[in-house]
């Protein structure tokens, strides 16, 4: 029987390529993203905890007890630092969101060329098993005239198939 081949499979086989590194590169912006998003969380964390730690030793002035304002004073610096920090991290956010959606448009346009190939080739595949059964079923039409007029021929000559 014969075998199907389609022309463009080599142009099928780079488009999957091309769509399996979009993916990668998606992923792995998509992994910077998730560690800034991290580091994100974990500034402002901190920067609750010193603002925190902050109002604890402040507030020990009003109730009489000593303070220690150098504390205070590095603990506000520290948080003016993280502040800045996590704007620089908002900043490098905002491009890597672009980034990511420059990524995601790139996968979805080859995914869209892969699928056009594969749809190509069902086609041609289809198209091809319609020819293939149009010869077969021709050359089962012959079959079948040639049996009967070796039939008919046998009959007239007074001959058993």
């Amino acid at each position: 029987m014969a075998k199907f081949v389609f022309q463009l499979d080599p142009a099928l086989r780079a488009r999957k390529a091309a769509e399996k590194q979009a993916m990668a590169a998606l992923a792995t912006i998509e992994r910077e993203r998730l560690a800034l998003e991290d580091a994100l969380r974990s500034a402002h964390a901190a920067m609750e905890d010193l603002r925190a730690s902050q109002r604890r030793s402040l507030g020990l002035e009003s109730s009489g007890a000593a303070t220690n304002l150098r504390t205070a004073a590095l603990e506000a610096a520290m948080v003016s630092k993280l502040q800045l920090r996590a704007q620089q991290l908002v900043l490098q956010l905002a491009g890597v969101h672009a980034r990511v959606s420059r990524a995601r448009e790139a996968l979805r346009k080859a995914a869209a060329d892969r699928k056009s190939v594969e749809q190509m080739r069902e086609l041609r595949h289809d198209e091809w098993k319609r020819e293939q059964s149009r010869i077969e079923s021709a050359n089962l039409d012959d079959i079948s005239q040639i049996r009967a007029q070796h039939t008919h021929h046998n009959s007239e000559h007074g001959q058993v198939a």
